[in-house]
């Protein structure tokens, strides 16, 4: 059952998902708004809106009546999607081989939703490995980012046993690093211009009227916790580019 709350605000209605372990982008009716759960969609029209909400394996709808200057807060109850996806290997080699959790992939394969582990192997080239999230009926295009062998290694034919075991380690390991470090930059600068965003908004809210009341509210919901995400991001951030030259080094 979704609650209803609603707060008092000029101009057009919003919409606010509360749902704060599903980070999707909110679709009203079908259009994607650019806006993550948890988070408030402005500049929504009156009427009623079917609010969508997608976030891995997962998805849940709701039919919400917009009024003019109010705030419809909510939490859309997901459910596990039913369907597949697709992946597709583009701008690789001649002589690619490449396996999707061990078996080999086709182009275009149909897959489960859900994570799997993708393997590329190209000669001339180090082992690519990549955990790929597949979602229904979505077709997650990959493009393997191939290191070229070093020339000593590909001169030596009978390098020694523990060469041979850790040649892939190192660039998993850093690649492994490398997406952490890319995930949790944009991650803290969609919640920097989040937190931003809305604290324009409240300027203009100050500027309108001092003492309205939605002000407090924006900052608590909308500035506050995003500016700290923000913040933690960027920590993620630098230790996963440590983590990526640390890999190289030990």
């Amino acid at each position: 059952m979704i609650a209803l709350w609603s707060i008092a605000l000029a101009g057009t209605g919003a919409l606010e998902i509360t749902n704060g372990d599903a980070p999707g982008e909110i679709l009203v009716d079908g259009i994607p708004t650019g806006v993550t759960a948890p988070g408030r969609v402005r500049g929504v029209g009156e009427g009623l809106r079917h609010v969508t909400l997608t976030y891995g394996c997962h998805t849940g709808s709701a039919r919400v009546d917009v009024l003019a200057g109010q705030v419809a807060r909510f939490e859309i109850p997901l459910q596990e999607a039913a369907g597949n996806g697709w992946i597709e290997l583009a701008d690789v080699p001649r002589g690619t081989r490449a396996t999707l959790d061990g078996e080999p992939l086709t182009q275009q394969t149909a897959l489960p939703c859900g994570a799997h582990w993708l393997t590329v192997e190209t000669p001339g080239y180090d082992r690519f490995e990549q955990l790929v999230l597949i979602e229904p009926g979505q077709l997650a295009v990959i493009r393997p980012s191939l290191v070229r062998v070093r020339l000593s290694a590909e001169l030596d034919d009978t390098p020694p046993p523990e060469t041979a075991s850790v040649s892939w380690q190192r660039p998993a390991i850093a690649g492994g690093f490398a997406a952490l470090a890319i995930g949790s930059a944009s991650a803290a600068l969609s919640w920097r211009a989040h937190a931003t965003r809305a604290e324009a908004s409240a300027a203009l809210l100050i500027d309108d009227d001092p003492w309205d009341p939605a002000v407090p509210l924006i900052y608590a919901v909308d500035v506050d916790p995003y500016r700290a995400r923000a913040a933690a991001g960027w920590v993620v951030t630098g230790l996963a580019a440590a983590g990526v030259a640390a890999s190289f080094v030990f």
